[in-house]
């Protein structure tokens, strides 16, 4: 809960955002300075098994993903939400992946961002 708590606000924010993609770009800008905050510890907590199935049956995590990928994807298709699963399985392994672990904060920041709204079709 501490942990959602820190995206808690951005997710707000972008819930009563009037522009779809202004939302999207918020909460994505957030999400990913999280991630890159969160970058030590993210390699050993996204592929630990306990952790994993500890979230899968936490009821207030599954309501913020509802939430988070809502203002991501609005009402997607098949498409759009194949390319969320893997804007979140690319971001939360990028910042733990060994190849980017000599890349400081910023140019990572820089990096995801553009990759990332590449991947959504969000304007740069």
């Amino acid at each position: 809960e501490r942990e959602l708590g820190r995206l808690d606000d951005a997710l707000s924010a972008a819930e009563v955002e009037p522009s779809p993609p202004r939302a999207r770009e918020v909460l994505l800008t957030r999400v990913i300075d999280v991630a890159i905050e969160r970058r030590r510890a993210a390699a050993s907590l996204q592929f630990d098994p306990v952790v994993i199935r500890l979230l899968a049956d936490h009821e207030p995590f599954q309501q913020f993903l509802t939430r988070l990928y809502g203002v991501l994807l609005g009402d997607a298709d098949d498409e759009g939400r194949v390319s969320a699963a893997m804007l979140a399985g690319a971001i939360g392994t990028a910042v733990a992946h060994p190849l980017v672990a000599d890349i400081d904060d910023d140019e990572l920041r820089v990096q995801l961002l553009t990759l990332t709204r590449r991947l959504l079709a969000l304007s740069e």
